[in-house]
C-alpha cells in the first residue's frame, strides 16, 4: 500500500496521530547556509508518510532513497515527507503544534517566527548581473549591493 485513505476516522483523532508522529519521528530542520527551516520525517515505510502528508494537507513524501554504508552496514532505502515552504510550516504550525511537546512546540515555534522575514530566491535578470558584477568591479561592497538586490553574495 502507497497511499493513505481515511477510514473514517476524524479530523481531530487523524491530527491528533499525526502530532505525535511528529512529535517522535519528526524534525525541524535548518539550513545555516541560508537560514530557511524545513520540516522532515524519515521512515522506511511509505505509508505512514502519506497517512501524515493527508492529515496535514502538505508537504511531498519523495524517495526511496539509499545510504552510504556506515560502519560495514547497509540501512534500508528511506521515504522522506518534507515541508520548507513558509505556508507549510504556518500550516503544520497551527495544526498540530498546540498538541505537540513542549520541546518540539519550540523548536516548531521558532522555525515559524524565524521565517517571517526570510525573502524567496529569485534569479537574477541578466541586466542586473551585469549591473552587480560592473559595480563590484568598481570597487563597491558587496554588501551594499546585496542589500539592494535582496540577494546573499556568500
Amino acid at each position: 500500500m502507497t497511499a493513505f485513505e481515511p477510514s473514517g476516522l476524524g479530523l481531530s483523532i487523524e491530527r491528533a496521530w499525526a502530532a505525535g508522529f511528529f512529535d517522535g519521528e519528526g524534525s525541524v530542520i535548518c539550513d545555516r547556509r541560508c537560514g530557511r527551516y524545513r520540516l522532515a520525517i524519515a521512515q522506511v515505510e511509505r505509508w505512514h508518510l502519506d497517512r501524515f502528508r493527508a492529515a496535514v494537507g502538505c508537504g511531498v513524501v519523495a524517495g526511496p532513497y539509499t545510504s552510504r554504508p556506515k560502519h560495514g552496514y547497509q540501512s534500508k532505502p528511506q521515504y522522506i515527507w518534507q515541508a520548507g515552504r513558509v505556508e507549510d510550516l504556518r500550516h503544520v504550525w497551527a495544526l498540530i503544534g498546540h498538541i505537540l511537546s513542549p520541546i518540539k512546540q519550540e523548536r516548531m515555534r521558532n522555525a515559524v517566527e524565524a521565517s517571517v522575514d526570510v525573502q524567496p530566491k529569485r534569479r537574477l535578470l541578466r541586466s542586473e548581473a551585469q549591473d552587480i558584477l560592473n559595480r563590484a568591479c568598481g570597487g563597491e561592497s558587496k554588501t551594499e549591493i546585496a542589500k539592494e538586490y535582496a540577494v546573499d553574495y556568500s
